[in-house]
């Protein structure tokens, strides 16, 4: 199941990467007609697309950051407590990360059905049909609220089995040594890979 959400998550945040590229070049484009023949080539909808773009992409790229544990957390608590205790704000964190996560994608599968049943369409010379990003949004959303919703219930498995590093290694807060192992890990990565077309 973890192996889903993974490839999921990755494959969704290099798609979104790749529109970004392609936004800032139809941007630069955009510009650049601008400049040489005073006028855009999207009719200035290039802002617009590129709008859409980044609502798209980072809804859908959240849920590899929280995969990685990436999402900034404030554990000023942790710090005053007992380490044994850490792993319940660990858990705690991810309930109320998942509860605002369901909010979003109730707001954003709200919002898709209302542009849908309307048949609305932006304001613009575009006039683009709102349903196609706001449906891509809001199933970026839903899929952060699943996400969240596995790795808190993954996390509750591990605690009732008294896995309590286990549930630190899945949800807690990353530590400066989790960054040097990654980093160190890229390298051998890199290093193997290099030694194989040698």
């Amino acid at each position: 199941m973890s192996d889903i959400f993974s490839k999921l998550a990755r494959y969704s945040a290099r798609a979104g990467g790749l529109a970004v590229l392609l936004m800032a070049f139809v941007i630069g484009i955009d510009v650049l007609s601008r400049k040489l023949f005073g006028d855009s080539i999207l009719s200035g909808g290039a802002g617009e697309l590129s709008g859409y773009v980044l609502a798209v992409s980072t809804a859908w790229a959240a849920s590899l950051t929280l995969l990685h544990r990436g999402h900034i957390r404030i554990d000023i608590l942790q710090s005053v407590v007992p380490r044994a205790a850490w792993v319940f704000f660990d858990l705690f964190a991810m309930l109320v990360f998942g509860l605002a996560a369901a909010v979003l994608a109730w707001v954003g599968v709200s919002t898709f059905l209302e542009s849908l049943s309307r048949d609305a369409h932006s304001i613009t010379p575009l006039a683009v049909p709102l349903a196609i990003p706001q449906g891509l949004w809001a199933a970026g959303l839903v899929f952060l609220c699943l996400t969240s919703l596995y790795l808190f219930v993954k996390a509750l498995v591990r605690l009732v089995r008294g896995d309590r590093m286990g549930v630190v290694a899945l949800i807690g807060t990353r530590t400066a040594e989790d960054d040097l192992r990654e980093q160190q890990q890229v390298i051998e990565d890199i290093a193997a890979k290099g030694n194989g077309h040698a």
